[in-house]
């Protein structure tokens, strides 16, 4: 590694959205965008493997085509630092960061990209046990299962925790965070043919989905040995209004999520808005559900970033990956595909390295 800035390009391969939609609607691949140059506090990164994450290709068929004009996808990235810009980081370093929802969403950052502009603060190297690619999707697993169980469920040894989506990405880093911790017991919601993934990760018990409605089978089997916390990595409204029947009264239910299908409409996605605005704000007295709700949104935080990758240079907390793919038109659309399948386990990665 070294401190001096190596010769960069002045342009790049950069994906960018022209309009709202599919992905396969809404983005196009631009060969000549200009190399970002970073501002003070602002550190310059060649991309290597990106993470793409449900809340952006939801959100890219929802906000009005001209607020996302040339706004670049996706949030979480590893690559190398080639330009430090005063930072503690020297140039080479491995690292696997995030950009600020806030910076994503009004602003237009992204990270599909061949390189990309981080906030110093919301870096960090990868741990020397993992690489460029095993590393992707650590910090949005890590930082969200912390947010969710740690802060707004405050597990700890012996808590009983439901997790719905089990082979969601946050799921998978859920079941090993609740482990971390001790949990008494982890159940999770997945398919029949995932069972034996989630015990492999720690889950003690895994309730198959598709057999017979979810809350059918929480309430029948758990409604006398009720959970401490429900991490809802989908965002079920339905789940919530039917959690007094398998969740403590001091439980807590956080959500994560809110399930829009990709083809919603807005009226559809303005109802489900609704419902979550309801669910979190709704008093028991006037007919809300008598459980604490908390959507557990994920702001990059310091703490947070620092346990997960503590966690995952101790092996405690890894990354399943479901697949790679290139970053030329039918990699990336490809990867967008199986993430909104809903079938992925684990992470899907776009690789933005050339061959």
């Amino acid at each position: 590694m070294s401190s001096l800035k190596p010769t960069l390009p002045k342009t790049q391969r950069q994906w960018q959205q022209r309009q709202r939609g599919l992905p396969k609607d809404a983005l196009q691949l631009v060969h000549d965008a200009p190399v970002p140059i970073p501002q003070p506090g602002e550190v310059l990164v060649r991309i290597s493997h990106v993470a793409p994450t449900p809340i952006v290709w939801k959100m890219m068929g929802l906000m009005p085509g001209f607020m996302r004009r040339n706004a670049v996808p996706e949030i979480e990235a590893t690559g190398t630092v080639v330009d430090a810009n005063g930072s503690a980081f020297e140039v080479g370093t491995k690292v696997m960061g995030m950009i600020d929802e806030n910076d994503h969403f009004r602003r237009g950052r992204g990270v599909l990209s061949e390189y990309a502009l981080f906030k110093k603060g919301n870096l960090s190297p990868i741990p020397p046990n993992l690489n460029l690619t095993t590393a992707a999707g650590i910090m949005t697993g890590g930082i969200t299962a912390y947010r969710s169980l740690v802060e707004a469920g405050h597990i700890k040894a012996g808590s009983r925790v439901f997790i719905n989506g089990g082979t969601t990405a946050s799921g998978i880093a859920a079941i090993q965070v609740a482990k971390i911790y001790d949990a008494g017991e982890i159940v999770v919601s997945c398919s029949a043919a995932s069972s034996e993934l989630v015990k492999e990760l720690g889950a003690h018990e895994a309730i198959d989905y598709k057999a017979s409605p979810l809350t059918t089978q929480l309430t029948n089997d758990y409604s006398s040995e009720p959970f401490d916390i429900v991490m809802d990595c989908i965002g079920s409204h339905s789940l919530f209004v039917a959690s007094p029947a398998f969740l403590k009264p001091t439980g807590i239910y956080a959500a994560i999520a809110i399930d829009v299908p990709r083809d919603s409409s807005w009226l559809h996605a303005a109802w489900l808005f609704t419902n979550l605005l309801g669910d979190i704000i709704w008093p028991k007295w006037l007919g809300g559900t008598p459980r604490q709700f908390v959507f557990a949104s994920t702001p990059i935080e310091e703490t947070r970033m620092v346990y997960a990758a503590k966690w995952a240079g101790e092996g405690k907390l890894k990354v399943l990956i479901d697949s790679v793919h290139n970053s030329e038109q039918k990699g990336v659309m490809t990867a967008y595909e199986r993430a909104m399948s809903g079938r992925a386990k684990g992470k899907i990665l776009i690789n933005m390295e050339k061959d």
